[in-house]
């Protein structure tokens, strides 16, 4: 498969689904600033996703669904404003959701089968047909997934 590192190389990417990547997510990919839409599902990705990411000003699609990623998404997104579509399912992340519109806006399928997110889901659109029988929304509107 091809080489995550040479990520950073590309001047323009729309999609690298499916291309069988392993390892992490490269730090380099940060060297493309203009980058609007990063879609890195299904491969094998594993580890965080890098901090570096939340330089990405540009971006308005982040699909980092059906990998092996772990830890926290919050500190790696948390500066995206202008993040329009997230889908991060299918992954072994935990945390809080950011406080992101993306987030709000989002069907809560592209957060499921996750390790243990959590947060305000008051924004969310509940697809109640894709939740898990064992999932509780508390008073407070918070739910962990």
């Amino acid at each position: 498969g091809p080489n995550p590192d040479d990520l950073g190389n590309c001047s323009k990417l729309f999609e690298f689904e499916q291309k069988h990547l392993k390892e992490s997510i490269p730090p380099s990919i940060t060297y493309i600033t203009a980058l609007e839409s990063l879609d890195l599902s299904q491969n094998s990705l594993t580890g965080i996703i890098p901090p570096q990411v939340g330089k990405l000003q540009f971006l308005e699609v982040l699909n980092l669904s059906h990998n092996m990623l772990n830890d926290s998404i919050l500190e790696a997104v948390n500066d995206l404003h202008g993040l329009r579509f997230v889908n991060i399912s299918f992954n072994q992340l935990e945390g809080p959701i950011p406080d992101l519109k993306a987030f709000h806006e989002v069907p809560v399928d592209v957060l499921r089968i996750n390790k243990g997110l959590c947060g305000n889901t008051a924004g969310l659109r509940l697809v109640f047909s894709l939740l898990k029988p064992t999932m509780v929304l508390k008073k407070s509107r918070k739910a962990s997934f």
